[in-house]
């Protein structure tokens, strides 16, 4: 039995308008764990009520529900749920209410979905009734399953809550209306993007749609609007671009409202902060920010201390934050530190390909193939696609690798990959380290003679005359001049201990890779997208495939990371994030992952005896050690084995290492401290042969001969980042075929 609505139509006698056929409708829609019609059923339950009220008022033999108490309950059943079924019966039903079905209530009902044209012509008259109504549940069942496959997976969105309430979206039919309806919001962007109005529009339908990570980042550009317009900080600290934002955006309210009224239009300013508050924090609950979630509502309630929906949800972010605070404390028992505290700090969101963007965007192509390789500029290797097949030119080469040219001798160095894509936490006033290859610059390792300071500003130190230029006619002119000192603070995060990497090594990487690129097409004079330039296009993001009903791992996210620093460090660059169709809130999550999926991370401490001077800015509570952070250009071309034959050595992580593990190709000595990977052959090579390494370490998860605490299962957990059943080698074959025997002998009776 399951409660159900249904509107039935039956052949009646009565005086009023007698039944041409004995034909009854039935439309029946499960109440509980069931998918039935939308608004357009409440619609016409509503259109019913008038009609009858207006045709039976008068006749004493029937009984008409209050529309005021009986629809309300109606709606609250059938406003959430999916198509009706359809089936036709005979039989009456007891305790209902018999309305007449005038030919606007047919037409109304041939709307609806599920119902048949045919069907509705037929009926008379309809009964409306609510109660418990046996439901064929195998029917549904059938129904539903056929209708999942049709699922389109890539609009799921990327918050892991309500996935639900977006797959009934898509059940009934509304999935293209909500994407056409957000295409009329960019539209509408295009043409005014300084309407906070728009904004706010396609943060609430990001946030239906699921894509909560999107919703935020619009919600923060409309509070970065009204907030300027109303003379209030909105997180640059001076850094205001385009310098006349608060008039842009006023007038494009006034034009909005036809009004030139001064009043009136903060009125509507004001109006709309409070909408865009609202926005912000329920987007910051579906990704799960609920620390940062709380604090954006205590500067929303600052303002508005007494609105209702900012309480409600501001209480929900908390029972959220304390829920998960307690139960990773209940999981560390005594043991509750500092990686434990950004834990309960960070959100989860699923990280995947955005829909709406243009696929084209992440594809390698041949052209780029080329340009790597001329980049790579090796005798010993190359990049090349690992699926061989023809590929025209414009289109997408699929995965890459990197491949033997010639045979190499086991222990040479086949791959010394230097960049100047890194970043580490230690502010580059300390001047302990070079600005562009983070050598160290602390005695021994080189002389303060040999230091090499810029002409254009104090604040960075070089290695040697090739860094300074490099960085000087590069990315360290996009930089110089501006005040970064800020992606070096806390931002209200615990001190950092070395326990838990700074989340904020996000936003270093992403400034030092803008810079780098901006630098590139400002000295070509080219305008590329970001994503299609060969910086950011060799890499790739780590999207899980399409799994429905089953869902990928949650990804770290952060508002502050994400989000608000780098939307201050485009505008503190010139750029416009209003305007700019190149810097969009999907294009630079879309970075981000890259980042994420390519980033190598290194613990150092290189200080010698010599403690850094009281008036050095260091982190604070130095003790010299200092996380460097990578993206090693060719390097990220190396895949995976279990079984690899390739070995790699990162920056040195102390003074005492050996200079046999620094030296590169034809003898070059790698300077301690760079960011700097060398790769050398763990075995004999054959030409033609896929150069591989090991992403986990040791794959059996042991060191020296003992086993590391969870061994080679825990180093299996590790590797579904980035392959669900094994890295496809024979041990991970192995153990594959081995977890399938095992599941064929439990099934057996």
């Amino acid at each position: 039995m399951t409660d159900s609505i249904i509107i039935e139509t039956q052949p009646v006698e009565h005086d009023i308008a007698p039944s041409p056929a004995s034909a009854n409708l039935v439309i029946v829609a499960p109440a509980k764990n069931g998918h039935g019609s939308t608004k357009r059923i409440a619609h016409v339950l509503s259109a019913l009520y008038d009609d009858a009220q207006e045709n039976l008022d008068d006749e004493p033999n029937f009984t008409i529900w209050s529309k005021e108490t009986n629809l309300d309950r109606l709606q609250d059943t059938t406003m959430k749920l999916d198509p009706c079924r359809l089936s036709t019966t005979s039989d009456g039903k007891d305790d209902s209410s018999l309305i007449l079905c005038s030919g606007s209530i047919q037409n109304s009902m041939k709307s609806c979905d599920g119902v048949e044209e045919l069907a509705v012509d037929q009926a008379e008259n309809i009964v409306i009734s609510a109660s418990e109504t046996e439901v064929n549940s195998s029917t549904i069942e059938t129904d539903m399953s056929q209708a999942d496959k049709n699922i389109r997976q890539e609009w799921l969105g990327t918050t892991p809550f309500a996935i639900e309430d977006r797959i009934d979206i898509q059940r009934a039919g509304h999935l293209d209306d909500l994407i056409y309806y957000q295409q009329t919001i960019y539209d509408n962007i295009r043409e005014t993007p300084y309407d906070p109005a728009h904004w706010i529009d396609l943060c609430q339908c990001c946030l239906t749609l699921g894509f909560a990570d999107i919703a935020a980042a619009a919600a923060h550009k409309g509070l970065i609007l009204i907030k300027a317009s109303l003379g209030r900080d909105y997180g640059c600290e001076g850094i205001v671009y385009p310098s006349n934002l608060k008039i842009l955006t006023k007038t494009a309210v006034s034009e909005k409202l036809h009004t030139h009224s001064p009043a009136i239009v903060e009125e509507e300013l004001k109006s709309l902060l409070l909408i865009c508050y609202s926005g912000l924090l329920s987007s910051l609950l579906a990704c799960g920010t609920f620390w940062e979630g709380l604090r954006a509502a205590k500067e929303a309630l600052s303002i508005f201390p007494m609105d209702m929906d900012l309480l409600e949800t501001r209480d929900m972010l908390r029972d959220c934050f304390y829920e998960r605070q307690n139960s990773l404390k209940a999981k560390a028992a005594d043991n509750f530190d500092e990686s434990l505290t950004l834990m309960t700090r960070v959100g989860k969101i699923y990280q995947m390909q955005y829909p709406w963007m243009d696929r084209r965007l992440n594809d390698r192509t041949p052209a780029l193939v080329r340009e790597l390789n001329d980049n790579l500029n090796s005798q010993i290797c190359e990049i090349k696609p690992i699926i061989l097949r023809p590929h025209r030119e414009s289109f997408d080469v699929g995965p890459l690798g990197i491949f033997a040219l010639r045979d190499i001798e086991e222990g040479e160095s086949v791959l010394v990959d230097k960049c100047i894509t890194n970043t580490t936490d230690l502010h580059p006033k300390a001047q302990t380290y070079c600005d562009a290859c983070h050598s160290s610059l602390l005695a021994p390792y080189i002389l303060p003679t040999q230091i090499v300071r810029p002409e254009c500003c104090e604040d960075v130190v070089f290695c040697s005359q090739d860094c300074c230029s490099t960085a000087t006619s590069g990315y360290h002119r996009v930089l110089c001049g501006k005040d970064w000192s800020w992606i070096y603070g806390r931002n209200g995060r615990p001190k950092s201990t070395g326990l838990a990497p700074d989340p904020m090594w996000r936003v270093r990487l992403f400034l030092r890779m803008v810079a780098v690129y901006l630098a590139d097409i400002q000295s070509t004079k080219t305008k590329v997208h970001p994503l299609q330039h060969s910086l950011f296009g060799r890499m790739s993001a780590n999207y899980s495939p399409p799994s429905y009903p089953d869902f990928p791992l949650t990804r770290d996210w952060y508002y502050y990371e994400n989000i608000g620093a780098p939307t201050r460090i485009l505008m503190t660059l010139g750029i416009n994030p209003f305007t700019d169709p190149h810097w969009t809130p999907e294009v630079i999550q879309t970075i981000f992952w890259k980042m994420e999926n390519n980033a190598n991370m290194s613990k150092i401490n290189l200080s010698t005896t010599t403690p850094p001077s009281s008036n050095s800015p260091q982190r604070e509570n130095s003790t010299g050690e200092e996380i460097v952070t990578s993206i090693n250009t060719n390097y990220l071309f190396l895949n995976h084995s279990c079984e690899p034959n390739i070995s790699w050595r990162g920056p040195s992580s102390t003074p005492f290492v050996s200079t046999d593990l620094l030296e590169g190709i034809n003898s070059e000595i790698i300077k301690p401290g760079s960011a700097t990977i060398i790769c050398r052959a763990r075995q004999k090579i054959k030409k033609g042969e896929e150069l591989k390494i090991s992403y986990i370490g040791d794959p059996m998860g042991t060191s020296n001969n003992k086993q590391w605490e969870g061994g080679r299962q825990e180093r299996r957990r590790w590797l579904s980042k980035w392959f669900e059943g094994g890295c496809g080698c024979s041990i991970c074959t192995k153990e594959a075929e081995e977890v399938k025997a095992m599941a064929a002998a439990k099934s057996k009776p």
